[in-house]
């Protein structure tokens, strides 16, 4: 047994093409998971045109062995084994293209500019190493999980007649469907540009998501591609931009002297779109950040009016009830003990006083404090000293007193004596002395 069975076990089948399958497969020697493509057992008849094909496979293994690329995969290791071909290639964690656009998985713009120009890389440093893929198309480009393109199958999948890939049950189609117009003619005349062809031809696909020429037939799908009637894409996704649609519609022009010269000038124009879109996208987020922040300010500012207006409001209907309280207190009746109280004037008091005349409409009447009467103290009664009892002669008329001893000689009238109970004063009538020479005198 050779080496393949000696230093590989084959765990399963991954893939098929137009010229055998990829297995899944582990390095017992190094403990590793590869990839390892075998050439289907049919050519490895030993006829004139199977001959060529795996000498063309075996050099081109061994040509693609030398690149050193990011973007390209790795070949491990190459051989023969009981008339099996086979290839160990580096394994991607990731998928084909193809087997994507498969699945309905529509790429976003920026998604297929950067697979362009990782391509673009690939390709520049393979035509400077004198190698033409001569077959780029999805299902030769896989895509792994952290975005990264990278470009497999050199030189395997080639056009020849019956073996385009269209018909063959099991096989990889669509071969025909990328390939330049002047490569379709004659394999020998591809070169550059007819990889270029073929890249846009794949980045069409990955922007609609169909084909550019699509037939019922081969005759018809070859027509469409030599006469280059086509749909434009921004018809079919309007996102795409106007200078990455004149991008593309330069690298799958008819002659390849309209397209570009060197996958190097694709590239750079890819990186001043995608620049572009950058700085588009940039200018739009600050867009909208300047937009959210204008409406967080005008929600600002209704906030603060909103509260502004809820407290004005409550302080109104504060002091419009305090005002209120204020009015009934002095409706109600004045205290008792108090020595000042709150009196209510009449209008026509007010009128009578020297000042303007309150309108019945006045809201509130002008209130005067009056001082509160005084309650009476009680008087203890004054007792008197009673009056001595003394006799009272009433004089009805004058009459001759009885004389019992005639004065000596003549005495003045004394004052009257006031009686206190008739309160008016008395004369007290002294008799007259009666000499005794006239003795009726003193009547």
């Amino acid at each position: 047994m050779g080496s393949l069975s000696q230093n590989y076990e084959i765990i399963r089948e991954i893939g098929r093409g137009g010229m055998g399958s990829v297995f899944l497969a582990r390095d017992t020697r190094l403990n590793r998971e590869v990839a390892i493509k075998m050439v289907s057992e049919k050519f490895s008849l030993k006829s004139s045109a199977t001959k060529d094909i795996i000498q063309r496979f075996m050099n081109e293994g061994k040509a693609i062995a030398k690149l050193k690329h990011h973007n390209i995969v790795t070949i491990y290791d190459i051989g023969e084994e009981n008339g099996r071909y086979y290839m160990v290639i580096e394994l991607i964690d990731g998928n084909s293209l193809s087997n994507l656009l498969e699945k309905g998985k529509l790429f976003s713009v920026v998604e297929v500019i950067d697979i362009g120009i990782q391509i673009c890389d690939a390709l520049d440093y393979a035509h400077r190493n004198g190698i033409i893929h001569r077959d780029i198309k999805p299902a030769n480009i896989l895509y792994s999980q952290d975005k990264n393109a990278k470009l497999t199958d050199f030189g395997v999948a080639r056009l020849s007649g019956s073996q385009s890939g269209l018909t063959r049950e099991g096989d990889i189609l669509g071969s025909i469907l990328y390939i330049a117009p002047e490569q379709i003619i004659d394999a020998k005349n591809a070169d550059r540009r007819s990889d270029i062809y073929s890249l846009g031809m794949t980045m069409y696909q990955l922007l609609t998501g169909r084909l550019p020429f699509e037939g019922a037939d081969f005759n018809e799908i070859i027509k469409k591609i030599i006469d280059n009637e086509f749909t434009p894409p921004r018809k079919l996704r309007p996102d795409i931009s106007e200078e990455l649609e004149e991008l593309i519609l330069k690298a799958i022009k008819k002659n390849p002297d309209e397209r570009f010269q060197e996958a190097n000038d694709f590239s750079f124009v890819l990186k001043d779109i995608k620049e572009k879109i950058k700085e588009k996208k940039a200018l739009k987020l600050n867009d909208e950040k300047f937009s959210k922040k204008e409406a967080k300010e005008k929600n600002l500012k209704k906030v603060i009016t909103i509260v502004f207006l809820l407290t004005f409001l409550i302080v109104s209907l504060i002091v419009g009830f305090l005002k209120l309280t204020e009015k009934n207190k002095t409706n109600l009746p004045p205290k008792k003990g108090k020595l000042f109280e709150k009196k209510i004037i009449p209008q026509e008091k007010i009128k009578s006083i020297a000042s303007p005349d309150i309108s019945s409409s006045s809201p509130e009447p002008k209130i005067v404090k009056t001082p509160s009467p005084v309650p009476e103290q009680k008087k203890e009664p004054v007792l008197l000293p009673k009056p001595e009892k003394k006799e009272v002669v009433p004089v009805y008329r004058q009459v001759k007193p009885i004389i019992k001893q005639v004065p000596k000689a003549y005495q003045p009238p004394k004052s009257p004596v006031i009686n206190p109970v008739q309160k008016s004063p008395v004369k007290k009538v002294e008799p007259k002395p009666v000499s005794n020479n006239n003795p009726g005198e003193g009547y």
